[in-house]
């Protein structure tokens, strides 16, 4: 089972986010009056994994289960459905689930609460419903490649259209009852030095990534986190942490929260440590 996915894979961002229980979702889509209308996430299966499996025992068995859980809990507290789309290698349908999330016993699970069996077409035209923005940013050279290789981008773009944005990770408070309680971006840096890096710098020409993101703080009335990782020799196990401002003195900028950790006015270079605790502890202090 291959979950729809084109961003290259990091060591160490998984190492955090395994320890320190952060989720990811892999699209949320927006209309074009920048209103939330869906979450989804897609996945392809081989008929062989698929026989004699229901789509939340797939899901268990390919460890998928506890992320797609919480993710529905992200779009119950938006007011959104969350739909999994499936694609069976070979067949000519895709088959649509609106899962929810259920709290019950202390306990976190999901339920499928409807099924339908779509066409190309029809998930296209679903497709445009749910998905009114323009993406203005173009894939690079190795996302592209990576986006060959799926069917959904395939599908899509085939058709002039492209995914909705993925949020890279959200955290969950589990005191009393569930409850997102901050989301994170992640961004990664390949030719500039972590202890150097900051986005803030690149904000004007990647403004329209940042957007949903603040419109998705605003609706949850949370924490907007930054996590800076780098792909250069000797910083591969690295990360520089930030807490975006929710009020920023100058809209068109991006601007940083004051930390207790970090020495530089609350720049994520300001911030650069090296173990999940040290990450955790920095969670805690937000």
């Amino acid at each position: 089972m291959r979950r729809r996915n084109v961003e290259e894979s990091h060591a160490f961002s998984s190492e955090i986010a395994q320890a320190c229980g952060i989720y990811e979702l892999g699209g949320l889509l927006l209309d074009a009056e920048d209103r939330f209308t869906a979450a989804v996430e897609a996945y392809e299966a081989s008929p062989q994994e698929v026989e004699g499996q229901s789509l939340l025992q797939l899901l268990d068995r390919c460890g998928y289960y506890g992320n797609t859980c919480m993710a529905c809990l992200l779009a119950q507290e938006l007011g959104l459905p969350f739909y999994l789309f499936l694609r069976i290698d070979g067949q000519p349908v895709i088959h649509q689930y609106a899962l929810q999330s259920v709290w019950s016993d202390g306990a976190l699970s999901c339920a499928c609460a409807g099924y339908v069996r779509m066409s190309e077409a029809e998930f296209l035209a679903w497709w445009r419903r749910h998905k009114q923005t323009v993406q203005t940013k173009e894939y690079r050279s190795q996302l592209r490649a990576r986006a060959a290789g799926s069917y959904f981008d395939r599908l899509l773009e085939g058709a002039g259209m492209k995914w909705g944005g993925n949020i890279d990770g959200f955290l969950v408070s589990l005191q009393e009852r569930p409850s997102v309680s901050a989301i994170i971006e992640n961004r990664f840096t390949n030719k500039e030095s972590i202890f150097s890096y900051d986005p803030a710098r690149y904000y004007r020409s990647d403004v329209f990534t940042w957007h949903p993101l603040f419109l998705l703080r605003d609706a949850l009335h949370v924490p907007l986190l930054l996590c800076t990782y780098s792909r250069r020799p000797r910083e591969e196990h690295l990360v520089g942490l930030a807490r975006v401002s929710d009020f920023p003195a100058d809209p068109d900028k991006l601007s940083y929260v004051r930390h207790p950790m970090n020495r530089r006015g609350g720049i994520p270079g300001g911030c650069i440590v090296n173990t999940p605790e040290h990450v955790q502890k920095w969670l805690s202090m937000i």
